[in-house]
């Protein structure tokens, strides 16, 4: 079992792929941020989470879920059954860090997003709950697995049903980004699963990412480095180099980005 919640950059693989994990602080006091991977010959399985709360409670949930995750699909590696713990790494998740207490007993207001993938039999599966991303490349086309749990998405929809004007839900936009769903207290889960997988082709890239990235780096700019760049770890770099541009045009402070990139052999 492998944990990693401070600055690092590294590159795994077994026959079937290549794992690159790269993370950095940003210009934020603290990282929130937390990956972990499980790799063997024939699967590997990633996790991805980005967290929330003061007083370092952003950082535990964001560790709690990672170890949840990685605990259940060890689990059920031992039961024959690798491909059924996404759910259960949810809800054991979520529950852990509802019960996060102060040093008074008082409930802790804490929580993280989540996105997980497996990759076994020659198939993709995943889950999420929040706005951490799962991303597809495949003939230098870029796809959006997952949906953004935010109220965006909320609006979009009220938008589309015909409950909302235009004009409200260009207002309301203004903090579409607040998220909707995640693991940990005062939200009822939005949860996307993909259990039954997709095939995956020699040549595809599979990104996972905390909004750290698509943030500062348009999904076109995204595309377009997975593409040209052959090697992933220089392709991670270059992601690095167009979000920390992105933050410098933008003058905003770089937020905590964590990055999981494969490549399928």
């Amino acid at each position: 079992m492998q944990i990693f919640d401070d600055n690092y950059s590294f590159l795994k693989e077994n026959r079937n792929a290549e794992l690159v994990l790269y993370s950095v602080k940003g210009g934020r006091e603290e990282q929130q941020d937390c990956s972990g991977y499980e790799i063997a010959d024939d699967r590997l399985m990633a996790v991805i989470c980005d967290g929330m709360g003061g007083e370092n409670d952003g950082k535990k949930a964001s560790n709690t879920a990672v170890g949840e995750f990685l605990n259940q699909y060890l689990l059920s590696e031992n039961d024959g059954k690798p491909d059924d713990f996404f759910e259960k790494a949810i809800v054991s998740a979520n529950s852990a860090i509802c019960s996060f207490t102060d040093k008074n007993g008082n409930m802790v207001c804490a929580g993280t997003t989540v996105v997980c993938i497996l990759i076994a039999d020659g198939l993709l599966r995943w889950a999420s709950v929040g706005d951490s991303r799962l991303y597809i490349l495949r003939d230098n086309e870029l796809v959006q697995a997952t949906t953004d749990h935010n109220y965006a998405l909320s609006l979009s929809e009220q938008l589309k049903n015909g409950n909302i004007d235009r004009q409200t839900y260009e207002t309301e936009m203004l903090q579409g980004d607040g998220l909707t769903s995640f693991l940990g207290v005062g939200r009822e889960m939005q949860v996307d699963i993909n259990v039954r997988g997709i095939p995956l082709h020699s040549g595809d890239r599979i990104l996972m990412t905390t909004d750290g990235l698509y943030k500062l780096v348009s999904d076109e700019e995204i595309n377009r480095i997975l593409t040209n760049f052959k090697n992933i770890g220089e392709a991670v770099q270059a992601l690095e180099m167009k979000a920390s541009h992105g933050a410098l045009k933008k003058r905003t402070v770089r937020d905590n980005m964590t990055i999981a990139l494969v490549n399928i052999k």
